[in-house]
């Protein structure tokens, strides 16, 4: 009777012990659980940061090329113009020379035209 008495007793503090594990088991699986679930939630809100950063690299990204673009245009609009100016100057100096053969070719006609006015 006594050892009957004894095995409920072990048995009891057994069960008492095997519940307080499953406590502290469950618990454990509560915090595990919800440690995760912060961490995923962090994952997901440090992914939508990088995807917003993308996102905004990229407009920049456009945004550069744009300007590359208009500078390079301007770029090109300027070589034209010197090229314009380079070539109106030589134009401007074949004038000139033009000009100043017709005046040497001219100066010894000058006195006879001044004395026949």
């Amino acid at each position: 009777s006594s050892s009957a008495a004894e095995e409920m007793r072990r048995t009891d503090g057994a069960l008492s012990q095997l519940a307080e594990l499953q406590r502290d088991v469950r618990a454990q699986g509560a915090r595990f659980d919800a440690a995760l679930e912060t961490m995923r939630k962090e994952a997901l809100q440090r992914e939508e940061a990088c995807r917003a950063d993308l996102r905004s690299a990229q407009v920049e990204i456009e945004e550069l090329r744009a300007k590359a673009s208009g500078l390079q245009q301007a770029n090109d609009r300027l070589e034209a113009a010197q090229h314009d100016a380079i070539s109106d100057r030589h134009s401007q100096g074949v004038a000139a020379a033009q000009i100043s053969q017709l005046q040497q070719g001219l100066a010894p006609c000058v006195p006879c035209l001044v004395g026949r006015m």
